[in-house]
């Protein structure tokens, strides 16, 4: 790595080996992969949307005491009934059971009690936890049902009982469960990541420590078929506890490796990123939508690379809650966000990632003032010099700016009416490139393109290891990806993935 000038020079030597055009190596998602979490009452709207958006599998909270009222007294109305639509849908169901009974549990003797969602806490007598498991396990067998036990069982707001407690609580399900419908599928509980605090350094390992006193217990177990994670870290910048979406789960796949369990799988089932600029504990953490689907792009690839077998959203719509509110697919008057159309792209499209393959672009003129890769389903701008020249955070600005206004700009030729425009990744941008050409900007220009300008263009994928420099691709040559000072400017341009 060189540095001069404020810049960041990080060199590709296939690039400078090879003269090729840069293609996307698409993995196109089963949509079994693709997840979204919903309490009850979303449940309605997601499955509304499951088709549009992909979504193979909902995971849907479900407390012991709503289906079992009292001892031996089951009420199945509402849980037959999610079961049932999400088999029209061809859905399948991910239950998280929750250990939370006013009748079953140990009271809380210490302590403000907690109550409702985080009221989770040891069975007074386990057999009676394990006869409600084999009821639902036995109900729901060969219905596309899967079972989480409990969640982020190491946050004191959850649960209320120790690892041991837990450990038990996870063998007798587990065992239970397999004995009913050995074909069902069973998670462990997913850790709370910690997202939301403001560790300083000296305090980061002690918390990753804590977290490994609970995973490694439960690995340690063996009794689940997919290992539970909540991975709501940034995929490419550092801003909360010293952790990156990469770092937080290789950490994890690492534990695995040690307990000897790599062959289970990894199920991502909460990750989320905030639409807008949110604090939490002293810290201010910025976005924007076009941000937001940047950061969803990077992270599912980042988890399909390190062995992800399904991934879950958070929410669908924005609601009311601290920090992660603003994370909805849509807001809360059900307006798509950027986002939107990227988890779309991920089913209908793939995520992409670059690989040296020599190939023949196809640029298809859409008419409207934008051009799509028919080969990797990428639609952009076709007037590549709309914004000017732009700070980092300038260029995510005004992208929303025009999703939201496009009337105050004036692409050439643009009479489309899309909002859901970002910057792209730096994935995205290299797969423009075309290294027979000593001027990529020249070539687009040739392609179809105008006013595609011999410079410097922002990619929106802030540089791992400081989180002050982002990547960008340098139009006039198109061999040097590099990381530069956000506060320099540099060209912006847009994308979005067709439909």
């Amino acid at each position: 790595m060189i540095k001069q000038f404020g810049i960041k020079f990080i060199f590709v030597p296939f690039l400078l080996l090879f003269a090729m055009v840069f293609v996307f190596n698409i993995q196109v998602f089963a949509s079994a992969q693709i997840g979204m979490n919903a309490s009850p009452e979303e449940f309605p709207k997601v499955i509304e949307n499951a088709s549009d958006l992909g979504i193979g599998i909902v995971r849907i909270p479900l407390d012991w005491q709503e289906v079992e009222t009292s001892p031996d007294v089951f009420d199945w109305e509402e849980t037959d009934g999610f079961v049932e639509i999400a088999q029209t849908e061809g859905v399948e169901v991910l239950f998280t059971l929750r250990c939370i009974s006013s009748w079953g549990t140990n009271v809380q003797t210490h302590g403000t009690p907690n109550t409702g969602y985080h009221s989770g806490a040891p069975p007074t007598n386990m057999s009676d936890w394990a006869d409600f498991v084999s009821q639902l396990a036995t109900r729901y067998k060969g219905k596309g049902v899967r079972y989480e036990i409990e969640n982020e069982v190491n946050a004191p707001a959850f649960w209320s009982g120790t690892v041991d407690d837990y450990v038990s609580l996870l063998q007798t399900s587990y065992q239970t469960i397999k004995s009913v419908d050995p074909q069902a599928i069973v998670l462990c509980a997913a850790m709370s990541c910690g997202v939301t605090l403001n560790l300083q350094e000296s305090e980061q390992s002690e918390f990753t420590s804590l977290l490994n006193e609970w995973q490694v217990p439960i690995l340690d177990t063996k009794a689940f078929d997919a290992i539970a994670v909540h991975n709501y870290y940034f995929p490419s910048i550092i801003t909360a506890n010293g952790v990156t979406y990469t770092s937080y789960l290789q950490n994890i796949v690492n534990l695995m490796k040690q307990a000897g369990v790599s062959d289970k799988q990894i199920w991502v089932t909460e990750t989320g990123y905030i639409a807008q600029t949110t604090k939490t504990d002293g810290r201010t953490d910025q976005s924007s939508p076009s941000q937001q689907a940047t950061w969803l792009s990077e992270s599912y690839q980042q988890a399909y690379t390190l062995g992800v077998d399904r991934s879950f959203w958070l929410i669908v719509d924005d609601r009311s809650e601290p920090y992660f509110g603003s994370m909805g697919l849509a807001d809360k008057k059900g307006n798509h966000r950027p986002a939107w159309s990227t988890m779309q792209g991920f089913l209908n499209k793939g995520v992409n990632q670059p690989t040296a393959a020599s190939a023949t672009k196809n640029f298809k003129d859409n008419g409207n003032g934008t051009i799509t890769d028919e080969q990797t389903g990428l639609m952009w701008l076709k007037d590549g010099n709309v914004f000017g020249r732009k700070s980092w955070e300038e260029s995510i600005a005004v992208i929303d700016d025009f999703n939201a206004h496009p009337r105050n700009y004036e692409p050439q030729g643009y009479t489309a009416k899309y909002k859901d425009w970002r910057l792209p990744d730096i994935n995205e941008l290299e797969g423009l490139v075309n290294a027979q050409y000593l001027d990529t900007s020249a070539w687009l220009n040739q392609s179809g393109f105008v006013n595609m300008q011999p410079a410097d263009y922002w990619s929106s994928t802030d540089y791992r290891y400081d989180c002050t420099y982002a990547w960008y691709v340098v139009m006039e040559n198109g061999t040097l990806p590099a990381a530069g000072d956000k506060y320099h400017t540099r060209y912006v341009w847009a994308v979005r993935y067709a439909d």
